[in-house]
């Protein structure tokens, strides 16, 4: 199996404890407050990595890429602004549902701009998974026109920063791509929160969180993605991240005892069978021919 399948899997495994994390979290601060929070500690977890690595580099990365960083970090920003301010007219279960568009539009994006090729196999896979996610995340909630393009607009800006750091990956180090893309983000996000007079003291009880899920497994987490778009096409990459949500159902079970309900689970079970054809095509495919064979 190509290891990008692994990375991205990873990536999906960690990253999806910040769903949870910020929902939690959001009782004690309000939601641009916690977004600057959230990507602030990201770039201090990824800069001390950087640091203990190789104290130079940290500089370096700065002078040499910032242009590349301003990109991708604000398409990220941008993402995120929407994302939140969605978020405050929609019910959470709603916006989940909208936001998994982004992974339609990486798909179509990779294939119109990066020229991705999908074989039979791959897009069934595709159209499995993504349509498992949407399942998994569907709920019959009420939206506004202005909620319903604002929640597409952060799925299209989160589809597009996946697409510009699948180009940016060849030249910059996963690592380093993650810092200076959360660089740019938390100064455009500390930017809003500042003149939306969002910002606010930090309680002291969730910094332990903070620095926990999202100065680590956040950073790894992102590692991993891009990691992921060095070895694999980005919409493969896209399709293996819709095991966000079914990840979220597994560590909701796991910390709160909620039992996924039988739309959850049919929607988990698409999502992984999506993700097993996307894997394993090569095999499915040899199977298939054989089958052919042994008919004729």
């Amino acid at each position: 199996m190509n290891r990008g399948y692994l990375y991205a899997l990873l990536s999906a495994l960690f990253l999806s404890t910040g769903i949870l994390t910020n929902k939690y979290l959001m009782q004690f601060v309000n939601p641009k407050m916690l977004a600057f929070l959230w990507f602030g500690t990201i770039f201090i977890g990824s800069s001390i990595a950087i640091l203990l690595h190789r104290r130079t580099e940290f500089i370096s990365n700065v002078k040499k890429h910032w242009k590349d960083g301003l990109i991708v970090g604000g398409i990220n920003g941008v993402g995120v602004t929407f994302f939140f301010f969605a978020l405050s007219l929609l019910e959470a279960s709603t916006m989940a549902f909208l936001v998994r568009f982004s992974t339609i539009f990486t798909v179509i994006l990779g294939v119109l701009l990066l020229k991705e090729r999908l074989t039979r196999y791959e897009l069934i896979g595709i159209l499995v998974a993504v349509g498992g996610a949407l399942l998994i995340n569907y709920n019959n909630g009420t939206y506004t026109t202005i909620a319903l393009i604002a929640a597409l607009a952060a799925a299209l800006a989160i589809a597009s920063h996946q697409i510009v750091a699948k180009i940016f990956v060849k030249r910059i180090h996963p690592l380093h791509l993650v810092n200076i893309r959360v660089l740019f983000t938390t100064v455009i996000l500390f930017a809003i929160t500042f003149f939306t007079s969002n910002m606010q003291p930090v309680p002291l009880n969730i910094i332990p969180i903070l620095l926990i899920v999202a100065g680590v497994l956040g950073v790894l987490g992102f590692v991993f993605f891009y990691k992921s778009l060095e070895l694999i096409d980005v919409s493969k990459a896209a399709v293996i991240r819709t095991l966000d949500p079914f990840f979220v159902v597994i560590y909701s079970f796991i910390l709160f005892r909620t039992f996924p309900n039988v739309q959850e689970l049919l929607g988990g079970i698409l999502i992984v069978a999506g993700v097993i054809i996307i894997v394993l095509k090569h095999r499915i495919a040899e199977f298939a021919s054989s089958i052919s064979a042994f008919k004729l």
